[in-house]
């Protein structure tokens, strides 16, 4: 049987792959096909993400898929850092790898999250705790005051560098965390777009 040596190219590419499998696993859809029998890309926003799965199963729906997205991905950039080393390269490109699966999953037809849950996962791992609390609050702050999960989302992710950046870290844990905004905030163009046709509408109705 042929090993994959350590250090190798192919070795890293598997390591890859395996993070974008990881990443991949529908948590959402798996869900709502076990409990509900139905797919869930067919249902509410059609997205396979922790928010529509809360739709129809719930709080302790919108719980689970977050937790095990999170766990998952927290998992395998801890394996991929026990594997790899502390390579900032090999670590960006794994933590891409399961952003892009889960966004790109192969086993629902090439579609996904949003990355919210995945990014709780990602930011536990790679930042210190007291951004994930922060955020946290942020996030129930947006949430509880205009009762939309995307706003909290975005709110959220967007404050991670920047409360980076404050606190004088590296540069390069402020560009992570930003790269990790830009990809929420691309993911949920469709509620941007959304947000400000709303906003439009607010403004000329006054």
């Amino acid at each position: 049987m042929a090993v994959i040596a350590k250090g190798t190219a192919l070795f890293y590419l598997f390591i890859l792959l395996l993070c974008y499998l990881v990443g991949a696993v529908p948590t959402s859809y798996l869900l709502v096909k076990y409990m509900l029998g139905k797919d869930i890309r067919t249902m509410g926003s059609g997205n396979s993400g922790a928010t529509n799965t809360g739709r129809f199963l719930g709080r302790a729906g919108f719980v689970a898929v977050l937790f095990v997205d999170a766990l998952k991905a927290y998992v395998i950039l801890a394996l991929a850092h026990f594997l790899c080393g502390a390579d900032p390269f090999i670590m960006l490109c794994a933590t891409a790898a399961v952003y892009l699966g889960n966004a790109y999953s192969p086993f629902i037809g090439l579609s996904g999250g949003k990355g919210v849950a995945t990014s709780v996962g990602i930011m536990l791992y790679l930042f210190p705790l007291w951004l994930f609390f922060l955020c946290l609050l942020i996030f129930a702050g947006l949430a509880y005051r205009f009762n939309r999960v995307d706003i909290a989302s975005l709110g959220a992710s967007a404050a991670s560098p920047v409360l980076l950046l404050l606190a004088r870290y590296g540069m390069h844990s402020v560009l992570s965390a930003l790269a990790i905004a830009i990809w929420i905030w691309i993911r949920h163009t469709k509620n941007i777009s959304s947000l400000m046709k709303e906003l439009y509408a607010f403004f000329r109705s006054r």
